[in-house]
């Protein structure tokens, strides 16, 4: 997502250049760094932490794609940590148990980016249908094509929340965004909650004729800030209306919670 953003890192670091010309460092200076100042001027506080890497115990007894391991017959069974999540696939025969671990992997997310953010309590519920719904759209709920392999886009975008990797280098960390799912949905989740605070609540969306709050958040998403209006039709190709159309059917969906049963939909054949 974001891979339209028009207020760059780059940009933002030329912007800090002026404010601190004493600098000897080059702003504009290509990095795959994690930039701490950048991330305070998008008002997103501290660098996610960066995920570790798994042990050999974990990849010898965490197999791809047998669930029985953690869903087995004995009562003791019990949601995976999100770590643990890294070492699955929505396989068909245990797709309930994995869709299941992801929604309570994106609740929490949601919940924690919320209360971080200190979002009202009148717009907590709908920020966490967003990340519910571009998460469906982004990935179908899934940072894996298969073992070891992120979901990716011709234009950089990676995993669960399909996160730029060019357009945020600098704000996340790259090894974080390819390959752990809960770095990955963090990341879309802060990102998502600019947009819609920053972007969607600021311009008042809602109040636009055909505004509305969820669809100006995920236009933003999509092809960046001046395309918070793009779902009302502003300067909006065939492309993006289809885009921006099928997130607000999977939206109203999700609204309605169904939102396990749906994205089952993604790999039914």
């Amino acid at each position: 997502g974001g891979a339209g953003l028009n207020l760059t890192p780059d940009a933002l670091k030329g912007m800090a250049k002026l404010i601190a010309p004493s600098s000897t460092a080059d702003p504009l200076a290509y990095s795959t760094n994690v930039d701490s100042g950048l991330r305070s001027l998008l008002g997103f506080g501290a660098p996610l932490p960066i995920p570790g890497r798994q042990s050999r115990l974990d990849q010898r007894f965490l197999p791809e794609r047998d669930f029985s391991f953690w869903f087995g017959r004995s009562a003791l069974a019990a949601e995976p940590a999100a770590s643990n999540l890294n070492q699955m696939l929505p396989d068909p025969k245990d797709l309930q148990q994995y869709l299941t671990a992801v929604r309570s992997l994106l609740v929490e997310l949601s919940d924690k980016i919320a209360i971080k953010s200190k979002l009202s309590d009148e717009h907590k519920p709908l920020y966490r249908q967003i990340v519910f719904t571009a998460a469906w759209q982004e990935s179908c709920w899934r940072q894996w094509i298969k073992k070891g392999t992120p979901v990716t886009s011709t234009t950089g975008d990676v995993g669960l929340m399909q996160v730029n990797r060019n357009t945020w280098r600098s704000v996340y960390d790259l090894k974080g965004l390819n390959g752990d799912i809960q770095y990955n949905g963090n990341a879309g989740g802060e990102i998502l909650l600019y947009y819609l605070t920053k972007h969607a609540i600021r311009k008042n969306e809602d109040k636009q004729a055909g505004g509305n709050l969820a669809r100006a958040t995920y236009s933003a998403y999509n092809g960046g800030p001046s395309a918070v209006g793009r779902y009302r039709g502003v300067r909006q190709s065939p492309v993006w209306k289809k885009v921006d159309e099928a997130f607000w059917e999977k939206f109203q969906v999700v609204s309605a919670g169904n939102e396990i049963i749906a994205v089952k939909s993604c790999y039914e054949k």
